[in-house]
């Protein structure tokens, strides 16, 4: 396995954690600082994990998630 994926285990296990026991992915950074994983929002930022933790912008499945917004008759 790469080391950068090692590398983000410990992170990825943190966050996961912490939304599993306070519903927060922020809570209780038990290995230590990493990035604040913000709520989404209408702003669509999302948390992106590789080498290293980022924010960027969450625009790549914009088409499905507008076509599900726009079609709430499919759904009822």
């Amino acid at each position: 396995m790469p080391p950068g994926l090692l590398a983000l285990e410990k992170p990825i296990l943190d966050y996961w954690l912490s939304f599993v026991y306070y519903l927060d992915p922020n809570v209780n950074r038990v290995f230590g600082d990493r990035s604040y994983w913000p709520k989404y929002g209408s702003n669509a930022t999302a948390i992106h994990f590789a080498s290293n933790v980022t924010l960027g912008a969450d625009d790549f499945r914009a088409d499905g998630i507008d076509f599900i917004i726009n079609s709430p008759s499919l759904y009822h």
